[in-house]
């Protein structure tokens, strides 16, 4: 079975602290997905409060990083953290209450967001970063 998220040279952001988290994050809905597949509902259950927490400590680390480094777009990357950590969370809690069954659909809502997310804003607050010397 193929990964859903291949996380590649391209995903990196050279900030080795939001790319380890990356690589954890891509590796988490990875698991999501395998479990899904497996039709292990518990392990996929597991993954995705995994997930949700790692979530929380990355999306603080970017926010920390971005806040002590003065980055111009903090707000903006602030409230899409928000989103998608929001709509993760209810994900979970749906999927937990069997209000949901989780499919291809989140699951590839999960790696869309994973790539757009790195592409978009991560790289710009990376450069950020990459600029004052933070590596």
């Amino acid at each position: 079975m193929m990964a859903l998220i291949e996380f590649t040279n391209d995903e990196l952001v050279h900030v080795q602290i939001i790319d380890d988290q990356h690589r954890e994050i891509a590796l988490l809905i990875n698991d999501v997905h395998k479990n899904v597949l497996d039709n292990s509902k518990n392990l996929a259950k597991d993954s995705l409060l995994k997930l949700t927490e790692l979530l929380e400590i990355h999306f603080e680390t970017e926010e920390r990083l971005m806040k002590e480094n003065r980055y111009p777009g903090y707000i903006t990357h602030k409230l899409e953290h928000d989103r998608f950590y929001n709509k993760t969370v209810k994900t979970l809690d749906q999927y937990n209450n069997n209000e949901i069954s989780l499919g291809l659909d989140q699951l590839d809502s999960f790696r869309r967001w994973f790539y757009n997310h790195i592409e978009i804003n991560d790289r710009k607050c990376a450069n950020h970063l990459i600029s004052l010397g933070i590596s």
